[in-house]
């Protein structure tokens, strides 16, 4: 997760809460937004907290304040559009094209919870998961590997993917049966030519394949993972051996820095690559920890770019609720 994914989020939820207000539901988007905005809150204080007076490097500084900005195009527009309706007295008409407006208001409803719990999803990646991957509030895991810290950082990273994961499936589900209730009412012999409700849901859920496939290790890693972040991984299956330094763990794929099987270098072939949860859940895997750039701490960078570990930091004093 970086800032330029979260403004896209952040430009979607706005601009579907702000449809939500404006088709007769300025309550609603005000709860889903007050929720949204406490949630981001909450981690701010909790990194805030762990920071205490330690330095932020300027890249840092600049992800945290594009963070806020986006939180407040994802939040405070739609908050205000929906206040600003309410003191009005905005009316919405009874049908919208084929659709009822209860029907819009569902459709709107379900997309907004699920960018609700996307940008969720994304503050817990940056303001604790990156803050510890990246070496802001800790040493990173190229310096610590096998202390049990990482493997609650990677439960937890499962964890947080897989609701976001449930979440966008249950949209899915709700946004197919609505359009069927519409077709239904309207034109239900254009619903039975295109196969009914298992059909509309079939087509969104196929695009989560991947996913779906990948349910049964991310929740077997959720309880306990076999590997965890900054783990040196040797993976071997029926087919190739290899080796690699974990670098990010998700639900379809895991992403490893490629090393040599033997002496651990760096492959120079690749960046990373990416390896189907599925693979590794049923690999013989042998994790060790990753003490090999101990010696340097410039060696870090090497194993994550977005390392932030010894690299000159802006002095700022303590901040204990907001950090931007």
């Amino acid at each position: 997760m970086n800032p330029g994914t979260v403004l896209g989020q952040s430009i979607a939820a706005a601009v579907v809460l702000t449809a939500l207000a404006a088709f007769g539901r300025p309550a609603l988007v005000i709860a889903l937004a007050a929720a949204g905005g406490l949630w981001a809150l909450a981690f701010n204080v909790a990194y805030a907290r762990k920071l205490g007076g330690q330095g932020r490097t300027s890249r840092r500084i600049r992800g945290d304040q594009a963070i806020a900005r986006q939180l407040i195009v994802s939040y405070g527009i739609p908050t205000a559009t929906a206040l600003l309706l309410s003191l009005g007295g905005w009316a919405m008409e009874r049908t919208v094209g084929p659709f009822s407006s209860a029907e819009v208001q569902g459709l709107l409803g379900v997309v907004s919870l699920m960018l609700v719990g996307w940008l969720a999803s994304s503050h817990v990646d940056w303001y604790y998961i990156r803050s510890r991957v990246d070496g802001v509030v800790t040493k990173p895991p190229c310096r610590t590997s096998r202390d049990t810290m990482w493997k609650g950082v990677t439960r937890k990273w499962y964890i947080h993917r897989g609701v976001a994961s449930l979440l966008t499936m249950f949209t899915i589900v709700a946004v197919a049966l609505i359009v069927t209730v519409m077709l239904d009412r309207e034109w239900p012999g254009a619903l039975g030519a295109i196969g009914g409700f298992a059909a509309i849901a079939g087509v969104g859920l196929w695009l989560m394949r991947d996913e779906i496939r990948n349910a049964a290790p991310a929740v077997s890693s959720a309880r306990s993972p076999r590997y965890w972040v900054g783990d040196d991984l040797k993976y071997d299956t029926d087919v190739w051996r290899r080796r690699g330094y974990v670098l990010h763990v998700a639900i379809p794929v895991t992403k490893l820095i490629p090393l040599h099987r033997y002496s651990g270098a760096r492959m120079p072939d690749a960046d990373f690559v990416e390896e189907p949860a599925t693979e590794l859940h049923r690999a013989h895997c042998k994790p060790t920890a990753f003490t090999r750039c101990l010696a340097a701490v410039d060696d870090c960078g090497r194993m994550n770019t977005e390392c932030l570990w010894g690299l000159p930091r802006e002095q700022v004093g303590e901040r204990r609720f907001l950090v931007y």
